[in-house]
């Protein structure tokens, strides 16, 4: 592994919050109200949990969210992201949202190129339901995106509400290709946009790690932080963060070649449940500090909460998709053949 440092400078988040945490609360509240829903907030310790429930005190779909940081920053974003949930499942979307497109048609057009799409053109001819989406500078017509790209909760087991809604195409052969990855809420348009793309980068930035550290024949060394580099209040989080997972924590940094930086905060696995936290933002400090909350806030969860460990049975025949499943990036395991190294010289 070679160790580097992370810079101090530039502690905006750029986009990342619009309003104080009070008006943003408020503005949750509104939402809550109009919505018929009220919500159960649970102090974890070191993060919070939100459950959304319905006037007759039944539970939201999917509206169960948890926020990371300081206790009311924590509050606040366990609260947006219950409503991010509830609101973005398919029980929310509306035949009066949707177009009915042939995936015959969708498979000759613009986006037919990218992989998730493909499978279309070998389908049997059938009716999907889109949703139309429009350019960010309002410049030229919608395009019309299948749902299954961005709602995995609609391709449940149950078909009968996509017959409902006149969508009999099979999604057998594409529902591996489904994901939320890029969804997100914000106070305001401008401010879950940068969330939304925060959260690809991050995403795309795990997966690079993994692929890079599991599936290379030729690894290159873990970039792993040095923690006296850290700024001080980063570093008092760090020490906090090891101290209550009695761990060592590794912070990698997996900033990719778009540049902007992302960390992973790591420890090894208890009881089969990865320890890890994730981040990115344009500040390199905001996305470091973003991975270690989000690593204390999977501890709170895992201390509170009943989980089952990940089952990797599927995985069991393929070593290097199991290896990159179970993501074990503790040094002592060598996934990289790990030799520390002197700090690098940083920009």
């Amino acid at each position: 592994m070679t160790t580097t440092s992370t810079p101090a400078h530039g502690t905006h988040q750029a986009g990342e919050r619009t309003f104080s945490l009070d008006r943003a609360l408020e503005l949750a509240e509104q939402t809550l109200a109009q919505a018929g829903l009220h919500a159960r907030l649970r102090d974890l310790g070191g993060a919070w949990r939100c459950r959304l429930h319905r006037s007759d005190d039944t539970l939201a779909p999917a509206g169960v969210g948890a926020g990371k940081g300081e206790s009311e920053q924590a509050r606040v974003g366990a609260l947006f992201e219950a409503l991010e949930h509830h609101h973005s499942d398919a029980h929310a979307i509306t035949a009066e949202q949707l177009v009915l497109r042939s995936s015959e048609e969708l498979a000759s057009e613009e986006l037919a190129t990218d992989p998730a799409l493909r499978p279309l053109a070998l389908a049997p001819p059938a009716p999907l339901a889109c949703r139309t989406h429009t350019a960010l500078d309002g410049s030229g017509a919608g395009m019309d995106v299948p749902v299954y790209l961005h709602t995995p909760s609609y391709l449940s087991a149950n078909p009968d509400p996509r017959r409902a809604l006149g969508d009999t195409f099979d999604y057998s052969t594409v529902a591996r290709y489904s994901t939320n990855n890029g969804t997100a809420i914000g106070a305001t348009d401008t401010e879950a946009f940068v969330h939304a793309l925060a959260e690809t980068v991050e995403r795309d930035a795990l997966s690079m790690l993994l692929a890079s550290t599991f599936l290379d024949p030729h690894p290159e060394p873990l970039s792993v932080v040095d923690p006296t580099s850290l700024p001080e209040g980063l570093r008092q989080l760090h020490t906090r963060a090891q101290a209550r997972s009695g761990t060592p924590v590794w912070l990698l940094d997996m900033t990719t070649d778009l540049g902007i930086p992302a960390f992973h905060a790591y420890a090894p696995a208890r009881h089969g449940h990865p320890m890890a936290g994730y981040g990115a933002s344009l500040c390199a400090a905001h996305a470091a500090r973003r991975a270690l909350e989000e690593f204390v806030q999977v501890l709170a969860i895992f201390e509170n909460e009943e989980h089952p460990p990940t089952d990797f049975t599927a995985l069991s025949r393929h070593p290097a998709l199991l290896r990159a499943g179970r993501a074990d990036f503790t040094p002592t395991s060598a996934p990289r053949g790990c030799s520390p190294s002197p700090p690098p010289t940083r920009p």
